[in-house]
This record gives structure tokens, sequence and C-alpha cells, in this order.
């Protein structure tokens, strides 16, 4: 489905997109400020992501639940969508 989502994008946005996610800054000092809840959602069959990532942003976050979706990828909303919703769930508890 994602797939299919990203070739129905006109090529020019695509590659902007990417270009924007591969020179945006690091933002870990900034994530460090959060005073709120925080839902981190990684699945484990994320090839772009590693997970340690995820876990990572959580040792910042002492706040963040962490959820970690065994055979998901890079697009768990997608992919497991009620699962991700769950995850979500669990920070307004």
């Amino acid at each position: 489905m994602l797939r299919e989502m990203i070739l129905r994008q006109p090529a020019a946005g695509v590659i902007g997109a990417l270009k924007a996610m591969a020179e945006r800054p690091d933002s870990t000092q900034l994530i460090t400020t959060f005073k709120f809840p925080v839902a981190i959602v990684h699945g484990l069959a994320d090839a772009l992501i590693p997970v340690d990532r995820s876990r990572e942003m959580k040792a910042f976050l002492p706040q963040a639940v962490l959820t970690e979706l065994p055979g998901v990828g890079h697009s768990p909303m997608l992919e497991a969508p009620l699962e991700t919703a769950d995850a979500l769930k669990k920070i307004l508890a």
C-alpha cells in the first residue's frame, strides 16, 4: 500500500521529501525538553531505521512509552493500525 502511495506522487515531491529527511538537523536536544506524554512505535522488521534508534529516544524521554511491534516494518500505522492505536492509547491512560 505504501509503495503504491509513493508511486502516485510526483517524482519531484518524493525527491524533495527524501532530501529534507536526509538533511534535517539532529533533534536529540529538542526532544529532551518534552514534558508531555510521548508514544514511540517501532516495527521490528523496519529495514530503514534500526530499533536501537527508538530505544535511544526512549532513554532521553523517561515519560515515553516504547512499543515494539514484531513483524512490522517502517509504517506501523499502515501495517498494524490496531496495535499502533493501542500504543497511542497507552499514553492517555
